[in-house]
């Protein structure tokens, strides 16, 4: 039990420092989705790294993986499924923009987007359509700015910005120079984005390979040669695994482009 609490503690400690903050939940079903996958992975690795390793030791150094990785499976899934939405959101600056330069109003505009996007932006922007002639004193631009927050999406967030700046200011015309700016910039960025993942693939690749001949060689070791790995032989075995799994933080971190996100 007091391994348990060990680990555990480690964990949290661990995470507060690399990450630097807790993400906020608002619900309990959310804290238990983030903390109880977290907890599950760590004590599931702990387990593993004890057997692994012969040692509680061993397993406490597993189980700092072991507590990101469903964060990490969680978070990929969510980004494949932002990815779409701001590809959508950016079809929606383009569309909107050309409508835009053919002095369309933006109500007429967001009518035309709900029925050609498909959902589940379509039916958003159909919402806002709805609300806005329901309650004028409903913007455009607020309303859009709830939708970013909803999804996330700086996208339409800056689409908001525009569109309150044309209002003040230029009209149509100027929402079609702004939107026609914001789609250059959004392409720059992904251009950006591209170009480093091809700059790095191979460092990354390499880095993962290496990693995984490391683990491959660990568990020979502690598997075929167990007998050798006795007494005060476990803890190179746990020296072993703290290299491999700071490794592994130390790819998955760098690998990250929050700076271009």
């Amino acid at each position: 039990m007091l391994a348990v609490g060990l680990f555990l503690s480690l964990a949290v400690l661990f995470y507060g420092l690399t990450v630097g903050e807790f993400p906020e939940v608002d619900r309990t079903k959310d804290f238990f989705k983030v903390y109880g996958s977290a907890a599950v992975g760590a004590a599931v690795m702990f387990m593993a790294g004890s057997i692994l390793c012969g040692t509680p030791l061993g397993g406490v150094v597993w189980a700092v993986p072991g507590w990101f990785i469903p964060g990490w499976l969680m978070k990929m899934r969510e980004n494949r499924r932002k990815e779409r939405l701001r590809q959508v959101a950016k079809d929606i600056i383009v569309a909107a923009g050309g409508m835009f330069s053919a002095n369309l109003m933006t109500g007429e505009v967001i009518k035309t987007l709900a029925e050609r996007i498909p959902a589940p932006l379509g039916r958003e922007l159909a919402d806002i359509k709805a609300r806005r002639e329901l309650n004028s004193y409903n913007t455009y631009p607020q309303l859009l700015n709830g939708l970013a927050e909803k999804y996330d999406l700086m996208e339409i967030k800056a689409m908001a910005a525009v569109l309150a700046a044309a209002e003040r200011a230029g009209g149509p015309a100027a929402a079609a120079k702004g939107l026609k700016r914001l789609g250059a910039a959004l392409r720059l960025r992904d251009r950006l984005i591209q170009e480093r993942k091809v700059a790095t693939y191979e460092s990354r690749l390499a880095a993962v390979v290496v990693i995984m001949i490391l683990a491959a060689g660990l568990l020979f070791d502690a598997t075929a040669w167990r007998e050798a790995y006795t007494g005060s032989g476990k803890l190179i075995l746990v020296a072993a695994s703290a290299l491999i799994t700071g490794m592994g933080l130390f790819v998955v971190k760098t690998s990250e482009m929050r700076d271009l996100e």
